[in-house]
């Protein structure tokens, strides 16, 4: 954390004002409890202290790759939630299901009567309810009807 012009935690604060959420691990031949537990709350990954087997950077360089692959899948995972289509309860991913979310996204902002029809067991209360939902009227009751 020793540095010409600077202290290790100056560049970790560096690194963290890119908003890039990158892990940083801080490595220093002149360390403390102190300057670790400093480190740490300012959001180090980790913080090695030399002399140390290649295998500790190893595994902490893949266990920060990991967790950075998680925070992404987490973003990504709340940004799917958080979608036009969130709380229709529909999954799937396949181009036909995409089809039938695209399908209700447009058509739940008309005030155009939708007939629903399909087999049992195929979702069509599923895709009224999701239809409601992404409707102007969605704080308004939803009664569904089986015509048989």
């Amino acid at each position: 954390l020793r540095l010409p012009g600077a202290s290790g935690l100056d560049v970790l604060t560096h690194c963290q004002s890119f908003g890039t959420g990158i892990p940083v691990v801080l490595v220093t031949g002149h360390g403390d409890i102190t300057m670790a537990v400093q480190a740490m709350r300012e959001g180090a990954f980790d913080f090695i202290e030399k002399p140390f087997p290649a295998e500790r950077l190893t595994e902490t360089v893949r266990r920060a790759v990991e967790r950075r692959a998680l925070e992404l899948e987490n973003r990504a995972l709340r940004r799917e939630l958080a979608g036009p289509a969130a709380g229709t309860r529909i999954i799937g991913r396949s181009p036909a299901m995409a089809a039938v979310r695209a399908l209700i996204e447009n058509v739940a902002t008309t005030d155009a009567p939708v007939l629903i029809n399909g087999e049992t067991g195929t979702g069509k209360e599923l895709v009224a309810r999701s239809l409601h939902m992404l409707s102007p009227r969605h704080d308004k009751p939803f009664i569904a009807l089986n015509c048989g």
